[in-house]
């Protein structure tokens, strides 16, 4: 058996780690073309293979493999310039300027994943990634060729390891930074040095356990691991580990809950704060009981219920929050302790330890001012539907400042804990001075990043709108207070309503929990709509916004294949096409179609 995987048995038929490596160095094999003769040489280091023979055969296996297919792609992209030369009217240069720069391309293109890799971990290996890839013009195309064919017969041998592109790309920094640390010359004959051992690490513990929910015994390790997968592998890479190793435990059971809401903690609050600014409305709308949604004061001159809301909505923020930052951190300690003060995407490291740490006392501090400055009173019957005379508030704004202090440092401190920092899912996002360049910098964006905020402000404030006058008055009369005579969150406030309801002698019967539990079902059902109603306020402003584009660019009934299109000079097709394309449309659209024909492979006749 010639796979790599393949080891010696002992006389019990137990597989055995051979102590010796093996070392196989095969010649890069010259593709035919003077610019790309290097003279280059890989080497195959790994205790996997009996010997040097077997890995020698299975190195040169690859690497002729790799070779032939990377030979074929830089002769395309000789084709693909000279085409682009001729298409242009310009000369396409010696042939051998033409293989140059077909070689600096393909390079580029195979190693914009390792550059990608390189700008994500910081300034050294950002200079790093630079030189080697995205300043390959006054570089050897001899180099670049060995380069690139090293990496695919990396990806060849490292097997399922391809799935693990961050992994590979540091491997391939190791191999890259070793083959030139001694200032190897660019037309130098280099040797590029390949460990498998360290390129496959992981594989025989995936054989062995993929189960990331059960511990069991796995090559290599001491003690029972849980199961490898691909994106602890790959995490590995991003975070420059030698050896493979589990970074992050897969939540189970109820913490796949938890896990759901300390991922969505952001939306859901804004949602919340969107709810309470609802009810704040609603309490002075008059939509529901006259006791509890007139008589209020106005929005700027709050009273009775409304300097309640505040305080309620402060106190509950401040208590929830602080619970949401205690498990974050206890929850973050679990899940990625194997992943703590290394570099990558996780967040356990000391500037996010310190910031949520922050978060949670200033949490817990601003709950716990909220609840010791607190002053509840509920409104006297006898003053329902009236806020003036006799039947005016007696506290004056002054108590609700605590809670509105604490609710605009919660919105700053949300702010500054989750905004965007790094890019979220594609790490090769350009720089932003590469942006810059470009015409994306900052200044750029900064007109559409404020039409994009004031769109979105305007859908929060469309849910808003819904929720108080269209939603929250669906509860009418379905309060614990009014309606089951329960009241167990007074917090000291004085309580002067008619005692009504099966929960004013005893809350330990059916009747009392039967009521409760309804009102109960009721403010669920609400509270899960006012989740989704985002959804909805969406898709009413994109049709609104996409209708009046699609208007404004006449893009009506452009789809209808019966309609027909008049391009003479003047016609309507011809003004909409010069305001898309400008004055030059007609030799753009020319050369479109022109090449469109000259690219097809099937003849006139044949269509």
């Amino acid at each position: 058996d010639l796979s790599p995987t393949a080891r010696p048995l002992s006389a019990s038929g137990q597989e055995t780690q051979t102590t010796v490596a093996a070392v196989a160095r095969v010649r890069v094999q010259d593709p035919g073309l003077a610019a790309l003769e290097g003279g280059h040489e890989v080497e195959l280091v790994t205790t996997r293979m009996v010997g040097d023979g077997q890995a020698q055969w299975w190195l040169e296996s690859h690497l002729q493999a790799q070779g032939r297919v990377l030979e074929r792609q830089v002769w395309a992209e000789v084709q693909a310039q000279k085409a682009v030369a001729a298409r242009a009217g310009r000369p396409g240069g010696e042939d051998e300027e033409v293989v140059d720069l077909a070689a600096k391309v393909i390079h580029a293109r195979a190693l914009e994943g390792f550059s990608a890799w390189c700008q994500y971990q910081g300034m050294s290996y950002k200079r790093f990634g630079r030189q080697m890839v995205e300043q390959n013009s006054t570089r050897a195309a001899r180099t670049l060729f060995a380069e690139t064919l090293v990496l695919r017969v990396m990806e060849s041998l490292g097997e399922h390891v391809i799935n693990a592109p961050e992994r590979v790309a540091f491997v391939l920094y190791q191999v890259l930074t070793k083959t030139h640390q001694g200032g190897a010359g660019a037309d130098g004959p280099l040797r590029f040095s390949i460990d498998l051992e360290q390129l496959q690490d992981g594989l025989d513990w995936m054989q062995a356990n993929s189960n990331p929910y059960v511990s069991a015994p796995v090559p290599g390790r001491r003690f029972k691991q849980l199961g490898l997968n691909f994106d602890d592998i790959n995490e590995c890479g991003l975070q420059r580990r030698k050896r493979i190793a589990k970074t992050y435990k897969e939540p189970r059971s109820v913490l796949v809950v938890v896990d759901l809401i300390l991922s969505y903690r952001v939306p859901l609050a804004v949602k919340g704060l969107c709810f309470a600014i609802a009810m704040y409305i609603y309490l002075g709308s008059g939509q529901g009981d006259p006791q509890t949604t007139t008589g209020n004061g106005t929005l700027i001159a709050p009273q009775w219920a409304r300097i309640d809301l505040v305080q309620y909505v402060a106190l509950i923020d401040g208590a929830l929050w602080t619970l949401v930052e205690l498990t974050l951190l206890l929850y973050t300690s679990w899940q990625r302790a194997a992943s703590a003060c290394r570099p990558g995407p996780h967040p356990l490291n000391l500037v996010w330890i310190v910031e949520h740490v922050l978060a949670l006392a200033v949490s817990a501090a601003g709950a716990g001012y909220v609840y010791l400055q607190r002053d509840f009173v509920t409104k006297a019957l006898g003053c329902t539907g009236r806020d003036d005379g006799d039947c005016r508030d007696p506290r004056d704004l002054s108590v609700i400042l605590p809670g509105l202090a604490y609710l605009v440092g919660r919105v700053v401190v949300l702010f500054v804990l989750h905004r965007r920092r790094q890019p979220m899912l594609l790490r090769g996002t350009p720089s932003s001075k590469d942006r810059r360049a470009v015409g994306r910098g900052r200044r750029a964006n900064l007109g559409r990043l404020v039409g994009a905020t004031a769109v979105w402000i305007m859908i929060l404030a469309g849910c808003v709108v819904f929720e108080a006058f269209l939603l929250i008055p669906v509860s009418s009369g379905l309060d614990w207070g009014s309606q089951c005579g329960f009241y167990p969150f007074t917090l000291g406030a004085e309580v002067s309503v008619k005692d009504v309801g099966p929960c004013t002698q005893t809350w330990l019967w059916s009747s009392c929990i039967t009521c409760v539990g309804g009102s109960v079902m009721v403010w669920v059902l609400i509270g899960l709509s006012a989740l989704l109603d985002i959804y909805f306020v969406f898709y009413v402003f994109a049709g609104i916004g996409g209708a009046a584009m699609g208007q404004k660019r006449q893009l009506n009934n452009l789809k209808n294949v019966t309609r027909p299109v008049d391009l003479s000079y003047g016609g309507r097709d011809a003004e909409l096409f010069a305001r898309t394309f400008g004055p030059g449309w007609r030799g753009i659209w020319a050369r479109t179609v022109r090449g469109l024909v000259d690219e097809s492979l099937v003849s006139p006749d044949a269509a």
